[in-house]
């Protein structure tokens, strides 16, 4: 499945399969809107930032939905637990399924063309990866934490 914004008022096409509308977030938000119209804002707005960082690295065909459920998953690994292992069990507890070591490698490829993550040989396990962050890695998942604060109010 993938996620490209077209340019129609903000639609975004997964896989060309389905269309949803996705709005920017307003900061304004009133509280008679309900949580399924906020976390939609919160959705364009989050997908609209990674779609732009795509193309910016060349990636003019969009980015997976699977890619950015990886990346979500990492953002919430502690900094010792940082490895593709447990960013596919984080992975599995928040979506209820497990990505396949193929599509572990592909989506993790992809973040690391992104600039968003750099992997490197486990010291405990060589057949292992850990995870770090990149700066803009740091800063993307910021736009996750302020999601949660934001979905909140």
């Amino acid at each position: 499945m993938q996620v490209i914004k077209l340019k129609n008022n903000g639609y975004a096409s997964f896989g060309g399969r389905s269309l949803i509308t996705t709005t920017p977030f307003n900061s304004c938000l009133t509280n008679n809107k309900t949580n399924k119209e906020q976390m939609m804002a919160n959705f364009g707005e989050v997908m609209s930032k990674f779609y732009k960082l795509g193309r910016n690295k060349g990636m003019d065909n969009g980015l997976y939905l699977h890619t950015l459920m990886l990346f979500h998953s990492m953002c919430h690994l502690k900094e010792g637990e940082m490895s593709v292992e447990n960013a596919n069990k984080k992975f599995a507890d928040l979506y209820g399924t497990f990505l396949n070591s193929a599509s572990m490698s592909r989506n993790c490829a992809v973040l690391v063309k992104l600039g968003l993550i750099k992997l490197s040989e486990s010291v405990q396990d060589r057949r292992q990866k850990d995870v770090m962050l990149t700066t803009v890695g740091h800063k993307y998942r910021s736009l996750f934490n302020n999601h949660k604060i934001k979905e909140a109010i």
